[in-house]
């Protein structure tokens, strides 16, 4: 046991054990930060743009259906052919048109939501009156329940600014994919 005991492996184990457990968690919660970091910025995890986006790619995929040629594989006349051809792009102009306005619609109503959120956030806490939610006044709250809603609101608060700072990217975003529809 002595001698097992003095080979480097047997002596160390413990203590590599230990630390080995510590560098794996400490690499863990900074993956997890990372992760938290990434999601906050992406907007298909953000509940104000998700059911948007789930909205206008809908209404894109729509876009993309529509037909601009028909082309049946039946001889006609040239001025019938014209016609019909004619009589489908004011069809698909509309088709269009409507797509176009319910993504412009949902843009809107995000920026409206995001703009909201962001003046609320804005607003100096200590000049706001006191709250009280669940009818309990603030005295009557543990300081731990005190301590979250706290917390909870400076996060909302940080959210509500990141969001607002990204605004214009997440309209550029649309964009690109209403380009990319049309496009296709």
């Amino acid at each position: 046991f002595k001698i097992i005991r003095n080979i480097g492996f047997y002596k160390y184990f413990l203590h590599r054990k230990i630390f080995t457990t510590w560098k794996e968690n400490v690499r863990y919660l900074l993956f997890a930060k990372q992760r938290k970091l990434v999601g906050s910025r992406l907007y298909m995890t953000r509940k104000t743009t998700n059911n948007a986006i789930l909205s206008i790619k809908k209404h894109l995929m729509g876009v993309q259906s529509v037909r601009l040629l028909y082309l049946d594989g039946h001889t006609m006349e040239k001025d019938e052919f014209v016609e019909q051809q004619t009589q489908n792009c004011v069809k698909s102009g509309v088709l269009f048109e409507e797509a176009m306005r319910c993504v412009t619609q949902e843009v809107q109503t995000v920026v409206h939501q995001i703009q909201n959120r962001h003046s609320r956030a804005s607003v100096d806490p200590s000049s706001q009156a006191v709250n009280y939610s669940d009818d309990a006044p603030e005295k009557h709250k543990s300081l731990l329940k005190l301590r979250q809603e706290k917390l909870e609101a400076i996060q909302m608060r940080k959210q509500a600014k990141l969001e607002y700072a990204t605004l214009p990217d997440f309209i550029r975003f649309i964009d690109y994919l209403t380009v990319e529809a049309l496009v296709s």
